[in-house]
């Protein structure tokens, strides 16, 4: 039995990332948040497609146990398009997904996103599915 981790993110989507970019412009946040006394804005991942993403490893007790489900991260990202924090937002049906997704999606690469012309911080949620093939 081959075990495998589909994130929500499409390949093709990813694959067509760069015409993508070129004809849109900076994306408009969903909200602003007020994070560490800086007002932040947050974007869904479709509106900021990762450029780099790692697959988390799946929970060994969950494989074994043929559990299935998902966690969202919302991910604090830097000037640089680094992740340089995160928090598991949900982890369902298994506590044990939230982990394995943050230690994951620490290690992606976002596009720069600008306001007023300069490269922002911003928090993205990012959906991470677990399932069993």
């Amino acid at each position: 039995m081959r075990t495998t981790i589909r994130l929500i993110l499409l390949a093709v989507a990813l694959a067509a990332l760069p015409a993508l970019r070129a004809k849109q412009g900076d994306p408009i946040p969903v909200t602003v948040v007020m994070y560490k006394g800086q007002e932040m804005p947050v974007y869904e991942i479709k509106q900021v497609l990762p450029v780099h993403t790692e697959c988390p490893q799946y929970p060994r007790n969950e494989q074994i146990e043929k559990i299935e489900g998902s966690a969202v991260i919302a991910a604090v990202v830097g000037e640089n398009g680094r992740v340089i924090e995160g928090e598991i937002a949900t982890s369902t049906p298994s506590a044990a997904f939230g982990p394995s997704a943050l230690e994951a999606v620490l290690q992606w690469r976002f596009p720069k996103v600008k306001k007023d012309g300069k490269p922002t911080r911003f928090i993205v949620r990012v959906p991470v599915s677990f399932r069993i093939e």
